[in-house]
C-alpha cells in the first residue's frame, strides 16, 4: 500500500499480532479451562471491546489515540468498524462454546495463523 494514512512497508508487527491470537488455544489448553469458563470469559472480554469501540467512535479525541498508540498494528478499516480483536474474541467464544475443544482449537489456530502466512 502506498501513500496515505496507514501507508507502510513493514506490516511483521501486525502479522505477529495476528498470530498472538493463538495464546487463547494456548490458555485454553494449558491451564485445562472448562469449556463454559473458557466461552464467557471470551465473551466477556468481546464485550468489553465493544463497549470500547462505541466510546471511541462517539469520542474523536479517543479516536486519536487509538490510531496514534496503534498505528503499526492497525488497518484503516479498523478506524471505521468495529476493531478485529473485538470480532476475533466473539469469534473465539463462539467456537468454544459451540463446538468440542479440539475442533475449537483448530479453528481458532486456523484464524490466528491463516492472516500472517496468507501473506507470505
Amino acid at each position: 500500500m502506498e501513500g496515505g494514512w496507514g501507508a507502510r512497508t513493514d506490516m511483521l508487527p501486525r502479522k505477529i499480532w495476528h498470530a498472538s491470537g493463538a495464546l487463547v488455544v494456548g490458555i485454553y489448553e494449558w491451564f485445562d479451562v472448562p469449556r463454559t469458563v473458557a466461552a464467557a470469559l471470551l465473551l466477556g472480554v468481546a464485550v468489553l471491546l465493544l463497549l470500547f469501540d462505541i466510546l471511541r467512535h462517539r469520542s474523536p479525541a479517543l479516536q486519536e489515540l487509538f490510531r496514534r498508540r496503534l498505528t503499526l498494528i492497525l488497518d484503516e478499516k479498523d478506524m471505521k468498524a468495529p476493531n478485529g480483536p473485538t470480532l476475533y474474541f466473539g469469534g473465539c467464544a463462539l467456537a468454544v462454546a459451540l463446538f468440542p475443544k479440539e475442533p475449537a482449537c483448530a479453528g481458532i489456530l486456523a484464524l490466528a495463523f491463516g492472516d500472517p502466512l496468507a501473506a507470505v
